[in-house]
C-alpha cells in the first residue's frame, strides 16, 4: 500500500465513522509527514491517499481511499506532548476497509 498527501478539498464531506488509532504525534510525523494545523475541528489534521491493490479469488482490484487522520479538539494541544499517545480520529466517506486500517497502524508500528 502506498499512502501520499492529498488535497483538502479532496475530503471535503468526510465523517468519523468510529475507527481510531492511537499514537504520538512524533509517530504520526514521521509515519506522514507535516500536518495541516489550520483546521477548524482539530490542532492536528493530516489529509491522505491510501492505494493499493486487493487480490481475491484470482481477481485483483486495484483502490484508493482519501481520509484524514486528527485529534478531534484533544483535551490539551499534542504539541505541548509529542511523545505522549493519544487516540486520534479517522475521517473518510466510508468506513476504512481493515486492511487500509492495518496498513496505517502497521506503518506507525515499525517507528
Amino acid at each position: 500500500m502506498k499512502f501520499s498527501n492529498a488535497e483538502s478539498n479532496e475530503v471535503s464531506g468526510t465523517s468519523f465513522h468510529g475507527q481510531t488509532i492511537t499514537a504520538s504525534l512524533r509517530q504520526l510525523k514521521i509515519a506522514f509527514g507535516r500536518y495541516d494545523g489550520n483546521c477548524d475541528k482539530s490542532y492536528c489534521t493530516w489529509v491522505l491517499r491510501c492505494e493499493g491493490t486487493v487480490s481475491s479469488f484470482g481477481k485483483t482490484k486495484t483502490y484508493e481511499h482519501v481520509f484524514t487522520i486528527y485529534d478531534s479538539l484533544a483535551m490539551f494541544y499534542p504539541e505541548n506532548s509529542p511523545e505522549q499517545r493519544i487516540v486520534w480520529h479517522i475521517g473518510s466517506f466510508e468506513p476504512l476497509p481493515t486492511p487500509v486500517l492495518r496498513a496505517i497502524m502497521d506503518k506507525i508500528a515499525r517507528l
